[in-house]
């Protein structure tokens, strides 16, 4: 039996069937996703010169739609914790968090009717933020999860997943 579209997005999700193969390419996140913590740690000069081998420059983020490696966000963030010793700095990023920081992404998951629909939603669309990010819901009746991947093998600090 075929399922349609919306049944196909609620039907049950064995982990093994969503990981992507290992891409050539490699993946890109939205300077979006950079911004929170960025409003933590403010810009040290170490940060900018990260940035600044990357193409990126403090006026590029007025357009958070611009995009950097993956791999040098990860190396931003490890370079932030090792300056700061903060290993609360995801939650404390997550706090600074701001409405409308996910642009389209987070407008279309904020318009779903329940959680559920959100999580569904955001799945398909997190491309548009993180190149790497898989977000699954495991629809167990008795103990739904939600679980969050990286595909491109790029080390993820602690601080990254708070």
């Amino acid at each position: 039996m075929q399922l349609s579209a919306p049944q196909a997005a609620i039907a049950p999700i064995r982990p093994e069937t969503v990981i992507r193969a290992p891409s050539t390419r490699e993946t890109t996140v939205s300077l979006r996703w950079v911004i929170p913590f960025m409003r933590v740690t403010g810009a040290a000069p170490e940060d900018i010169q990260i940035l600044i081998r990357e193409g990126i420059s403090l006026k590029d983020f007025a357009n958070p739609d611009t995009r950097m490696r993956h791999s040098v966000a990860a190396e931003l963030m490890a370079v932030t914790v090792k300056r700061l010793n903060d290993p609360l700095l995801g939650l404390r990023a997550g706090e600074r968090w701001e409405p409308g920081d996910f642009d389209a992404l987070e407008y279309a998951s904020r318009s779903c009717a329940t959680l559920r629909e959100a999580i569904l939603c955001g799945a398909r669309y997190m491309y548009l933020m993180h190149g790497a990010q898989e977000s699954v819901l495991l629809d167990d009746p008795v103990r739904p999860m939600w679980e969050l991947r990286i595909s491109d093998g790029v080390e993820q600090l602690p601080q990254t997943n708070d």
